[in-house]
């Protein structure tokens, strides 16, 4: 994410899908490249499932909102495949 303005519109597109799959972003850190999250799921929940869910609806909002712009995200991936997960209770 080499723009300031598509992480800014990021932070309420993840709210706004975490809030869908009734979850809770408990820390967030966007870098220019990467995301870290901490989030709380309902025990119902797949965390892979939920991650899939972010990832793909995420990349499809993000390229509609700046699929005019000079970076074309339509055809490409904006996030990298996978994902990295520790599992415990606070």
């Amino acid at each position: 994410m080499e723009n300031g303005k598509i992480r800014t519109y990021l932070k309420g597109v993840f709210h706004e899908l975490a809030r869908q799959r009734e979850c809770e972003f408990i820390a967030r850190h966007m870098a220019t490249d990467h995301v870290h999250m901490c989030t709380s799921i309902a025990t119902k929940q797949v965390l892979s499932k939920v991650i899939g869910y972010l990832k793909a609806k995420s990349a499809i909002t993000v390229a509609r909102q700046f699929g005019d712009q000079k970076r074309n995200f339509n055809g490409e991936n904006l996030w990298p495949r996978g994902y990295a997960s520790v599992n415990g209770r606070l």
